[in-house]
């Protein structure tokens, strides 16, 4: 499988994360509903003060990071894009980072649903993809592979704890 092929996979789960149940408050709202409230508030100030600083709200940059993704895929095959790599880890690392809010949390975010969390492994996938191809080290993997750990641990404990309020 060609390495890239990875890559657009990862796009392709990250696109239909949007159209899934991505987090529940007093309503349930899709992926998209999500991103599109997160990015009025990054942009637009809430009673006199911008939002953009917080989690919720800053992790929407990833989704730039990842639409901007396939026009990098050239730059990292010749050695550049460690710049991009950096930020889109760190990006990355705050949208993992939303799983651990005490619930209710910032935002009044009850439980993070099925879109968050396809959301959220796509983009470590990805930033996962661009560390490998910019470093070629398998050390290089050491932040996502913790990501992706961290977030299945959320996924499971979250899982166990519905099974036993059903119980």
């Amino acid at each position: 499988m060609p390495p890239s092929l990875v890559l657009w996979l990862t796009l392709a789960g990250w696109t239909i994360s949007f159209f899934l149940p991505a987090s529940r408050e007093t309503e349930t709202y899709r992926g998209w509903e999500a991103a599109y409230t997160a990015l009025a508030l990054l942009f637009l100030p809430v009673k006199g003060a911008y939002l953009g600083w917080e989690p919720h709200v800053f992790s929407v940059t990833a989704n730039f990071f990842m639409l901007w993704a396939p026009f990098e895929i050239r730059a990292v095959k010749q050695g550049r894009g460690r710049v991009f790599t950096v930020l889109f880890l760190i990006v990355t690392a705050v949208s993992v980072g939303l799983a651990f809010l005490p619930s209710p949390g910032i935002a009044g975010i009850r439980s993070l649903l099925a879109g968050y969390y396809l959301w959220t492994f796509s983009l470590v996938a990805a930033a996962g993809w661009f560390s490998w191809a910019v470093w070629r080290k398998q050390s290089a993997l050491t932040p996502c592979t913790l990501y992706a750990f961290a977030l299945l641990f959320k996924l499971l404990y979250h899982l166990w704890l519905r099974l036993i309020s059903v119980s």
